[in-house]
């Protein structure tokens, strides 16, 4: 019983972890309110996380809680189809586009600083 009872103690950290880290992404997504911006950002900041080999809690915080809320796969493509309805192609292609070329360029920059951090921190 007492191994159940710290099983579910950690799997509630985790939770905790998550769901802050949920709420904040959630709020700057409001705020930056640019479904552009929010991927480019949170494909910079998982890449960081990939460079940096961030340790657990710290993956749950930032990668699955604050980046899985600050970043939207279903509010882009509500964008891109609302512009393909109404005719806008050259609109939609141009963001479907960007968003996927930006978000390799964001993803692989955040992967070289996450790297470089790393670096420097082991090398001190």
């Amino acid at each position: 019983m007492l191994k159940t009872i710290r099983g579910f103690r950690f799997e509630f950290n985790q939770f905790c972890l998550v769901a802050f880290g949920a709420t904040l992404g959630a709020l700057t997504r409001w705020q930056i309110n640019n479904s552009l911006m929010v991927n480019l950002i949170g494909a910079a900041i998982l890449g960081i996380l990939v460079g940096i080999s961030a340790r657990p809690p710290i993956q749950l915080f930032v990668g699955v809680g604050f980046c899985s809320s600050l970043t939207t796969f279903s509010g882009w493509i509500v964008n891109c189809a609302q512009l393909v309805d109404s005719g806008h192609w050259v609109q939609a292609l141009r963001l479907i586009s960007s968003t996927l070329i930006f978000g390799l360029f964001f993803i692989f920059l955040g992967i070289s600083l996450g790297r470089l951090i790393r670096h420097l921190k082991l090398s001190q």
